[in-house]
């Protein structure tokens, strides 16, 4: 659950003995709680023992800690696209009608033929059987080109890339986050459509990677190596360090928010309500770069180029610091 009409049952939840717990839980890992939030807050300061556990739990930023750190290696399938994919070879405008039905869309990606790509019904259907036959090598696709993402802002064609080479998320049908994407050159705004869903998008050079390869893909070295032989095909440096903290949160837009939540919960619980970090995940346990240090006992995540210590709460706020273009895409 992310947030919306189930936020006001769940916070009168918490003052039923039998319910309480679940709503609780929920709430801990809910980001969307805009004004919502003092209702919480007022029922903490009321003494009610589940609201104050969810103001602590926010306080703790356990909505970014208890999700899965990024791996050190991530193992893809390569699928390459050569020369200058723009979005509207991802999501084709003749195909527009169905950008809110993202798997019916999706499979007009790459309809039109061109090299190294075979799509199914040329024109209409995309390179599918071409895509399952490289996922049948058991590892998820990335997708790879030489310039990814050019032409105008949409982020249908994010969506379908990810329909395809993205993991799905758990309660949200239809709609997959998550995956890498490695350009020699990434459109701008297009990275910027990657970063919210969650995905790493990589600026890298490419030429040494065909399609069908399995490579091996080390985020935090920033190296690309042969599956099996482990040549080092390719490095690269990280676009910001804030990408970790992204893709460990789903996305950009869950941190931005979340980080607000965070500040707001710790201001209103105040020093008496610290609580430590165990010393491991203070450092950021295995990867020092995901939380930057404690300040005061509290965990701190790194410095982002957007404000954190503001909760966001209409859509202009969010195009504004995220630095989108204006899209009417789904």
């Amino acid at each position: 659950m992310q947030g919306g009409y189930n936020i006001h049952p769940l916070i009168d939840a918490l003052d039923d003995a039998k319910l309480a717990p679940i709503a609780a839980k929920a709430l801990s890992h809910t980001l969307l709680m805009f004004d919502n939030f003092y209702d919480v807050e007022e029922k903490a300061k009321a003494g009610n023992e589940h609201a104050k556990q969810v103001m602590q739990s926010w306080a703790d930023a356990e909505w970014f800690l208890n999700r899965p750190q990024l791996a050190e290696k991530i193992t893809v399938t390569v699928f390459k696209v050569t020369g200058e994919t723009n979005t509207d070879d991802l999501s084709p405008a003749p195909d527009a009608w169905s950008r809110p039905d993202i798997p019916l869309h999706a499979l007009a990606m790459l309809k039109n033929p061109r090299e190294g790509i075979e799509p199914d019904q040329p024109g209409v259907v995309g390179p599918i059987k071409q895509i399952e036959a490289l996922q049948q090598k058991g590892y998820p696709l990335a997708y790879v080109g030489d310039v990814v993402g050019t032409g105008s802002s949409r982020k249908s064609a994010t969506n379908s890339v990810l329909w395809f080479m993205g993991d799905d998320i758990p309660n949200v049908p239809n709609k997959r986050g998550g995956g890498l994407c490695l350009g020699g050159k990434i459109a701008p705004i297009f990275f910027n459509t990657m970063e919210d869903a969650g995905a790493l998008p990589i600026e890298v050079d490419v030429s040494n990677l065909n399609m069908g390869d399995v490579i091996d893909v080390y985020p935090f070295k920033g190296e690309v190596r042969n599956h099996e032989t482990n040549e080092l095909l390719a490095s690269f440096e990280l676009k910001t360090d804030v990408l970790i903290d992204e893709v460990r949160a789903g996305g950009r837009i869950p941190l931005i928010i979340g980080r607000g939540l965070t500040t707001k919960a710790r201001e209103a619980l105040g020093p008496a309500a610290q609580r430590c970090l165990p010393s491991g995940e203070r450092r950021g346990g295995k990867h020092p770069r995901l939380l930057a240090g404690a300040e005061n006992g509290w965990p701190r995540l790194r410095r982002c180029r957007y404000p954190s210590g503001r909760l966001l709460r209409t859509e202009n706020d969010l195009r504004r610091f995220s630095g989108h273009h204006r899209s009417n895409d789904p």
